[in-house]
């Protein structure tokens, strides 16, 4: 009675054991079925990489359609650049750390046309440029969506193609090339020959309305009075004054008298 007591306590414990391992496992141990690629090295083509593949669930799947999630880390990427010393591009592969995973959900079908369920099945998937994908070598995992289990183990692929060009030549800065001095002995442009003088514009001629001194009207000549003895010709616009006359006239009364007189 002890002996089989002891003997079912064992097998409790161990089985508790067993299970507790189960749970402490990694991820990567709970990997189920197979994937094969047909090449790990692929190349692009209108800006994607076409993969192939090869998978083996391990036993008939629960339905003919499973979802899954095409896990792809970057690990290098391929830069692109030309530096001072490089006569044309080169690719300089660089090694990426704690890079972001890129998540790409596929359903992958085990039925075939009469809807019968297989094990095995041939896949293909195409991974595009418009997706943030870049030529470099990635890590990928294929994970089952519902409990993330990995089908098969983690796949090192390579795409090749040409990512956008990086320039790292010096950028020089260089202004205008000073101008050649003139030799002292030789003679200088200016002493060879002038400058030639530019024409002006002829400033517009203005008519002269003046009329010709022959057509200017003169003043009409003054006519000497009748019966007086000085030049017959008065200032204008000066009146003769009355004493002048009045003495004129005495003047001549006296001349009268003594003509008389002798």
């Amino acid at each position: 009675m002890k002996n089989a007591c002891s003997l079912l306590s064992r097998r409790a414990l161990h089985g508790a054991f067993v299970a507790l391992a189960i749970l402490l496992l990694p991820a990567t141990a709970l990997a189920f079925g197979t994937v094969n690629m047909k090449s790990t090295t692929i190349e692009e083509i209108d800006g994607r990489w076409k993969l192939e593949m090869d998978i083996n669930y391990g036993s008939v799947p629960p339905t003919g359609h499973i979802p899954f999630d095409f896990v792809f880390t970057l690990t290098t990427y391929y830069e692109l650049s030309i530096t001072d010393n490089d006569k044309e591009p080169v690719v300089r592969p660089k090694v990426m750390q704690n890079q972001q995973p890129q998540r790409e959900g596929v359903d992958i079908d085990f039925a075939d046309a009469k809807n019968k369920i297989w094990p095995r099945t041939k896949f293909q998937i195409g991974i595009k440029r418009d997706r943030g994908f870049e030529a470099g070598e990635y890590t990928l995992q294929i994970k089952r969506a519902d409990d993330g289990a990995l089908l098969g183990q983690p796949i090192h692929l390579r795409f090749n193609g040409k990512n956008k060009l990086v320039d790292r030549r010096a950028i020089v800065f260089s202004g205008p090339a000073p101008k050649a001095k003139p030799d002292a002995g030789a003679a200088s442009d200016s002493d060879a020959a002038p400058p030639e003088k530019k024409e002006e514009p002829a400033e517009p001629k203005t008519e002269d309305k003046t009329p010709p001194a022959e057509d200017t009207p003169k003043p009409p000549p003054v006519e000497p009075r009748p019966g007086s003895h000085g030049c017959g010709c008065r200032v204008a616009d000066q009146p003769a004054t009355p004493w002048a006359a009045l003495a004129l006239v005495g003047l001549g009364a006296s001349l009268l008298a003594l003509r008389r007189r002798k």
